[in-house]
């Protein structure tokens, strides 16, 4: 992970550091009853009338917290009732990209059916596959390639794909899986490193040979 953060930039975990919490912490009472994973109350505030789409002073919004609380229930209540999926907090982030460094695989499946788009990317550069990636969770990484928009050359901004993020951070199952779905192993970030250089450099042997051997012949 240390070597993901100093090659590719920040991958924070919390409300705050991502950017949606903000210093008033002025969350409406639906993002938190999202936030607290409580379909109940979700319900009841979204018959109220309550705006889905109210956003606080960082961007932040209910659907987001949702996505951090990490309910499916709660997700779909939210873009049933008109939550917009396509929003950005103050750091880019939207409610896909958070479940998926979360590791919601449910949440995300009622993202994605809710026409959530993937292409859409962070202040960094990065896309919801990319932190994905990233924290190595396989079951969103699955999800978001199967899904529509997936495009494995996007590039953050230093230069890296996907499979660059995934062999740094020696994520062999994901660096094979996004092989097989046709990732470019010859495209270089902005050093001029492949993906293999990569994992080279961070002492992922196991890539490196796997890499190095879809280029041999036979």
């Amino acid at each position: 992970m240390g070597l993901s953060l100093a090659l590719f930039g920040l991958v924070p975990a919390t409300a705050s550091e991502l950017g949606i919490d903000s210093v008033s912490n002025d969350k409406t009472a639906l993002m938190s009853a999202a936030r607290q994973g409580d379909a109940g109350a979700v319900a009841r505030l979204i018959s109220a009338g309550v705006d889905v789409n109210a956003r606080n002073a960082n961007g932040g919004t209910a659907l987001m917290y949702g996505a951090l609380g990490g309910d499916p229930a709660v997700a779909r209540l939210l873009v049933d009732a008109g939550a917009r999926h396509d929003f950005q907090a103050k750091l880019g982030w939207t409610a896909l990209a958070l479940a998926s460094v979360k590791g919601y695989t449910a949440v995300v499946e009622v993202l994605l059916g809710a026409g959530a788009d993937q292409r859409i990317h962070d202040a960094y550069g990065w896309t919801p596959l990319m932190r994905a990636v990233d924290r190595n969770r396989i079951g969103v990484v699955r999800l978001l390639l199967a899904a529509p928009g997936a495009n494995l050359s996007t590039r953050q901004e230093s230069g890296a794909t996907v499979l660059h993020i995934a062999a740094a951070t020696g994520h062999s199952d994901i660096v094979r899986l996004l092989v097989e779905h046709g990732a470019d192993r010859s495209i270089e970030d902005r050093n001029g490193n492949t993906a293999a250089a990569t994992a080279q450099s961070a002492g992922h042997t196991e890539i490196v040979e796997y890499l190095q051997s879809l280029d041999q012949p036979g």
